[in-house]
């Protein structure tokens, strides 16, 4: 499920106790409150400025009909009501009371005891931590705490109630973790130094025998924490540590030699783990590089020792900006405009990040690229990935140790913008200066300089004609030469049926048709026929913004395309004047689409999500 309701970036979502609701924010102060359990997934409630700034946390009630919602805002103009943090009704909005305010302009943290009475604890930048009771909300004072307890000398960066709402767990950045009473609030036992670094999130198991921290050194631990009744006199241990950084660099760079060594001591960039929790009972934890690493647990302790490595999950946090498919359309090649390329299995939908071994081998990012990914293209003969981007390079990417590696770079001569590979490995690389043929994986040729703006490109897969858009509203048709070691481009033809500039070319599997399309219209061109017009413009004309991308099905009948208007369309060679069209397909606008096979399609967007579509019904009624 991927859920677009936001318009942007989601920073909290939580499930209600019942399971029917999921109520999400954002950095605009926006809250929605939305259906699970519905296929519609209806919004129930929508506050477009629930908060002054972003909303950091929620929790339910345990009725699943109050919120708690805190984050970043200001007190208000009276000086007596709060708007860094409030209780609101699920389905009107209508506030529940007046909670105590902190000394600074941002909380981060808060939590719902799960039972009557009702108790609500905030933490936030000014190192306290607030206790709420009662129906209207309002500040409770706790018993007077122990001497010897020092409190939080950092930002409080995460509170939960235990399960059986006995218990409640703090963790900041002073690497502290404190344990305090359900009810009263107090507390009553804190550890120092539990971690090497800051601690961002806490969770507890389901058992409340344990708790589990996610830090900035790199690692989750699991601590075992003492009943309620033996608090004041127990102690915090700890009973596993994963290094998470470790173990994703590992993964990394397995079997692969890297030329830049490891820097001892020190944590990975991207190794932070923001967040941790139990997932079914496993531990589960998110780091700043995006990566999901599902833990195992240790022997003897809730039920572990059944499986002993790690599971990491990748993908894209960013815009997917470009992909490529070999030739069994069984692997998929995205990358985003962070320069990271992921490697995704169709059939498993696992994804596993492209290695730049010759880069700093302390980082977890697994940038490919110095800047965004404008182009990839798969080399069928060579087996080898091509990538191009806004640092000005190319870079050939081969398999190595089952892994696919980018070992090799070439500095262009210009910024690229777009590149087609043939299945003969014969490609051109389009350039702000002009265009550059490629051979397998190797430069043929200097920079070809030309008259108009090169603003997209297709090889024929079947002969030496290559196909480039321009901004004179042009298709100019070229015959490629690579006898010898140098490439050469000889144009020989210049098609003329677009009123706007030519964004995307796609031939055909056979390469017996051409797709050409602008910023509305798309036009089809019988390219074994000397480009003869099969369809002209204003007939397949129903996008409204930029088409990004076209492919054709394998059986060559239908022409798929997509665009920044969020559209998705299918139109039919022999049918023209009917079309299957699927709207909102990606926030953001959708930039790649590709055919699996006659029936399935998958396209990647700007929302960084891959999608994966089954349109053989769809096909079946509306062009029947």
């Amino acid at each position: 499920l991927v859920y677009r309701g936001h318009t942007a970036r989601v920073t909290s979502a939580k499930f209600s106790p019942s399971g029917c609701y999921i109520a999400s924010g954002d950095v605009r102060g926006r809250l929605r409150v939305w259906a699970y359990d519905n296929d519609e997934h209806l919004c129930r409630l929508e506050l477009d400025h629930a908060m002054t700034g972003a909303i950091r946390d929620i929790s339910w009630d345990m009725d699943s009909k109050r919120l708690c919602l805190v984050g970043d805002g200001a007190m208000g103009a009276s000086g007596d009501a709060c708007v860094q943090c409030k209780v609101i009704q699920y389905d009107t909005g209508v506030t529940c009371g007046t909670l105590g305010s902190h000394n600074r302009g941002r909380v981060i943290t808060c939590d719902f005891k799960k039972s009557r009475p009702f108790r609500i604890m905030t933490g936030g930048e000014d190192m306290r931590v607030i206790f709420n009771g009662n129906t209207p909300f309002t500040r409770i004072m706790p018993p007077e705490e122990d001497s010897s307890l020092k409190g939080h000398s950092r930002v409080v960066n995460c509170l939960r109630y235990s399960n059986d709402n006995t218990r409640i767990a703090s963790v900041g950045g002073d690497k502290m973790v404190r344990i305090y009473d359900g009810k009263s609030g107090q507390c009553l036992l804190e550890q120092a130094n539990v971690h090497d670094g800051a601690i961002y999130a806490c969770s507890w198991s389901t058992n409340d025998e344990f708790l589990l921290t996610s830090s900035a050194d790199g690692t989750v631990k699991l601590l075992r924490i003492p009943s309620r009744e033996s608090l004041s006199d127990g102690k915090i241990e700890c009973v596993h540590s994963w290094n998470v950084s470790d173990v994703q660099l590992e993964n990394l760079h397995e079997g692969i030699t890297a030329d830049a060594a490891a820097v001892p001591n020190k944590i990975p960039a991207g190794g932070i783990q923001l967040s941790c929790a139990f997932c079914n009972g496993q531990p589960v934890s998110v780091g700043v590089n995006g990566q999901i690493t599902i833990l195992p647990l240790p022997p003897g302790v809730l039920g572990g020792g059944t499986t002993t490595k790690e599971i990491i999950l990748s993908g894209h946090q960013t815009a997917i900006t470009s992909f490529a498919t070999d030739t069994q359309l069984s692997t998929l090649y995205t990358g985003d405009i962070d320069g990271i390329i992921c490697r995704w299995d169709v059939t498993s939908g696992k994804a596993s990040r492209v290695v730049r071994p010759d880069g700093d081998s302390n980082t977890l990012y697994g940038k490919v690229q110095g800047g965004a990914i404008t182009a990839l293209g798969y080399a069928p003969t060579s087996g080898t990935l091509l990538s191009i981007g806004w640092d000005d390079k190319l870079r050939i990417c081969s398999p190595d140790a089952g892994r696919m590696v980018a070992h090799r770079e070439i500095k262009l001569e210009s910024q690229p913008n777009a590149m087609s590979i043939s299945r003969k490995d014969v490609g051109i690389i389009v350039t702000v200066d002009g265009l550059i043929v490629v051979t397998g994986g190797e430069l043929v040729s200097k920079l070809i300089p030309i008259s108009y703006g090169a603003l997209s490109v297709c090889v024929s897969p079947t002969s030496n004609i290559a196909c480039v858009g321009g901004d004179d509203n042009k298709i100019h048709v070229y015959s490629v030469k690579t006898d010898g070691s140098d490439g050469t481009l000889e144009e020989i033809e210049v098609l003329d049926g677009h009123l706007r500039h030519v964004h995307c070319l796609q031939f055909s599997l056979d390469g017996s048709v051409l797709a050409s399309a602008d910023t509305k219209d798309i036009c089809v061109w019988d390219s074994a026929n000397n480009f003869v017009p099969i369809v002209k413009k204003n007939m397949w004309c129903f996008h409204q913004q930029r088409i990004t991308s076209m492919a054709w099905s394998p059986n060559g009948k239908l022409l798929a395309s997509c665009g920044m208007d969020d559209n998705i369309f299918l139109w039919n060679i022999d049918k023209k004047m009917k079309r299957v069209n699927y709207p909102f397909a990606h926030q953001g606008g959708c930039t790649k689409i590709v055919f699996l096979d006659n029936d399935k399609i998958m396209t990647a967007g700007n929302d960084g999500c891959v999608c994966q579509w089954n349109v053989k019904k769809d096909i079946m009624t509306k062009f029947k």
